[in-house]
C-alpha cells in the first residue's frame, strides 16, 4: 500500500542489477516509465483494486498468465477481497465485460461493487459466501446466467452449455405451445430464442420463470440473499420477478 505498483521479484532485480553498477556510498532514483501507460490502464481493472495513474509491473516479462485453476480463480477473488475490505453491505456478480458495463449503465452502484465472476460461478458464490457478503444480485446476458438454472456452476461453453433445453423447459412450463417449443430447441442462438418468445409475450414469464430457478439452485448451495437480473446483449432487462432499483 502506497507504493509502486510493482511485484517484490522484479523490484529485487532491478535493486541488485544496479548495485553492481553503482560505486561505494552512492544511491539512484529509479523513475519507470511506460508509455501511454495511464491509457492503458484504462483497459485493465488495476483501478479496482486501487492501482492509479498507469499500468502495474507484473513480473520478469510484464505478461500475467494464470498457470492453473488455483491462480485462475484468485484473479477473479482480487475484485471480491475490495469490495469486502470497503464494507459495501450488496455486491454485483456479473460474468464478464459486457455484464460489467451493462450493471454500470442499469444499477446505481459504484464500479467497486461490481465484481466479475468469470465462468467460475460456483467458485465466487462460495468465496462470497465465506466472507459473509449478504446481499447480493446475479446480471448478465441470458446466454450465461441461465445456465445456472440446471446447475451448471461453471459456465465455460466446453464444459456444459444446455441453453436451449433450459429455455425451451421453461417455454413448455408457460404453457407455450408445442411448434413454438420445437422452434426454440432448434435455434441458434439465445437471442433468437428471445425473439420467438416475444412475437407472443412470453418472454417475461419464462425469463421469471427461468430467474427463480437460478435463485433456488443458488440459495441451496450458498447462504447469500440475492437477486437475479437476465438481460439481453443491449441491456433490455428480460425478467420483473427482482428486488433491484434501476437508475432513472
Amino acid at each position: 500500500m502506497g507504493q509502486p505498483a510493482i511485484n517484490p521479484i522484479p523490484q529485487k532485480m532491478i535493486r541488485t542489477n544496479l548495485q553492481r553498477l553503482l560505486p561505494p556510498y552512492k544511491g539512484v532514483e529509479v523513475i519507470i516509465y511506460v508509455p501511454g501507460g495511464e491509457k492503458l490502464a484504462e483497459k485493465t481493472l488495476n483501478h479496482r483494486l486501487g492501482i492509479i495513474g498507469g499500468i502495474s509491473i507484473l513480473g520478469t516479462t510484464g505478461l500475467a498468465r494464470s498457470m492453473n485453476m488455483e491462480s485462475y480463480q484468485k484473479s477473479f477473488k482480487c475484485q471480491l477481497d475490495v469490495a469486502v475490505a470497503e464494507k459495501y453491505k450488496e455486491l454485483v456478480f456479473v460474468p464478464g465485460n459486457i455484464g460489467d458495463k451493462i450493471a454500470q449503465n442499469l444499477l446505481d452502484v459504484d464500479e467497486d461493487q461490481i465484481i466479475q465472476m468469470g465462468n467460475l460461478v460456483g467458485y465466487m458464490l462460495h468465496e462470497a459466501s465465506e466472507a459473509n457478503v449478504k446481499h447480493l444480485i446475479l446480471l448478465g446476458h441470458a446466454g450465461k446466467l441461465i445456465k445456472i438454472a440446471a446447475g451448471i456452476f461453471n459456465t465455460e461453453h466446453r464444459n456444459a452449455d444446455g441453453r436451449r433445453e433450459i429455455i425451451t423447459t421453461h417455454a413448455a412450463l408457460s404453457n407455450a405451445s408445442q411448434p413454438l417449443i420445437n422452434q426454440i430447441y432448434h435455434s441458434n442462438t439465445t437471442e433468437e430464442m428471445i425473439d420467438l418468445l416475444d412475437e407472443v409475450n412470453l418472454v417475461e414469464t419464462v425469463f421469471n420463470s427461468i430467474a427463480e430457478a437460478v435463485k433456488e439452485r443458488c440459495q441451496y448451495k450458498y447462504q447469500e440473499e440475492l437477486d437475479v437480473v437476465i438481460v439481453k446483449m443491449d441491456g433490455t432487462v428480460l425478467n420483473s420477478n427482482h428486488h433491484v432499483s434501476f437508475k432513472n
